[in-house]
């Protein structure tokens, strides 16, 4: 009889050893799942920067160029409904007593069949789709922080940002922002006319090949010269290997800036050609030329190599010229 009794529940543990041993391997997979993913970028390039104001002149640095570490997640809440995070931030990898340097992106939101919802520090959806030259190159600031390219001049911050895209319909997105600067001067930002909540509006329309986007930003922050909203709008063709970029930003009594960029990939290797146009209506009307151009390979998939040449001729100030060769690794 004790034979016949452990019969069964020797079958019942080779039965329940598998189911257990599933539950466990499903409950590993689920925490793995849970676990922010760690990503970053080391970037250092050698620079050599000529301003001719007949005192400047030529000065070379080697130097970080945008390196920066980050995590993110993003995880299913209920059906249809799932949660994401960012943080990322800059830090020098030349330079051994200056660690992190800045916040580049810290924000939570949620996402679904409505859309995105997202909040905290990011580049604005204005930016994100229409200021597309400023942000494409990899050598975005020259020594001493000042920005190489040719912006747009919008005044919304990356801070205190809450975004929303929807979902796309028949090739359609719309986008908005709006910022709450809740620690701003209100009495003086009311006597400026100016309030402490500016909005940007954005629509992008994608058809074939080609991707249109039109936006606005209310400049309602208490910056700049006034308050007058800017408006913007973009075209790219994309191709299998090549594409070309057109964009214009208007901002009455402020400036408005034009740019086209052309791209050309072949294999691991990527060409591209920026001209950029300025009219500063602040400074007298001034007018700006600028002239980028890139060659950049992919040794793999994570590491590659460039060069850059960038020249800037405002006509009322001094010209500048630069030459970056570089090499970034991401992970």
């Amino acid at each position: 009889m004790k034979h016949f009794r452990f019969w069964p529940l020797a079958t019942c543990l080779l039965v329940s050893g598998p189911v257990l041993a599933s539950a466990d391997l499903d409950e590993v997979t689920h925490r793995m799942d849970m676990l922010p993913e760690v990503y970053g970028q080391i970037s250092l390039v050698m620079e050599h920067n000529h301003t001719n104001d007949g005192v400047t002149g030529g000065k070379s640095r080697f130097k970080d160029n945008e390196s920066f570490l980050g995590v993110r997640n993003q995880h299913e809440i209920v059906p249809g409904l799932d949660a994401f995070f960012r943080a990322e931030w800059w830090f020098d990898a030349d330079n051994d007593d200056d660690s992190f340097q800045n916040l580049e992106y810290a924000y939570i939101g949620v996402e679904g069949d409505f859309g995105r919802v997202w909040g905290g520090t990011d580049d604005t959806v204005y930016e994100q789709h229409i200021d597309h030259i400023a942000n494409f190159f990899e050598s975005e600031f020259r020594n001493g922080g000042e920005t190489r390219n040719l912006p747009g001049a919008f005044d919304t911050g990356r801070g205190n940002l809450l975004q929303y895209s929807s979902p796309g319909r028949d090739g359609w997105q719309f986008h908005g922002a709006m910022q709450f600067n809740e620690d701003g001067d209100e009495d003086m930002l009311e006597e400026q006319g100016k309030t402490s909540r500016p909005f940007q509006l954005v629509s992008s329309y994608q058809s074939g090949n080609w991707e249109y986007s039109f936006g606005l930003d209310s400049n309602e922050n208490g910056k700049g010269p006034d308050n007058t909203t800017i408006y913007g709008a973009r075209a790219t063709y994309d191709s299998n290997n090549w594409s070309l970029t057109t964009q214009y930003q208007y901002r009455d009594d402020v400036a408005d800036v034009f740019g086209m960029l052309g791209t050309y990939h072949i294999g691991r290797t990527q060409y591209a050609f920026a001209y950029e146009r300025e009219r500063d209506r602040v400074e007298g009307r001034q007018l700006t030329h600028a002239y980028t151009v890139q060659f950049l390979h992919n040794l793999s998939e994570r590491f590659r190599v460039y060069v850059e040449g960038h020249q800037a001729e405002p006509r009322k100030t001094a010209h500048r010229r630069d030459l970056m060769i570089g090499a970034a690794y991401r992970f």
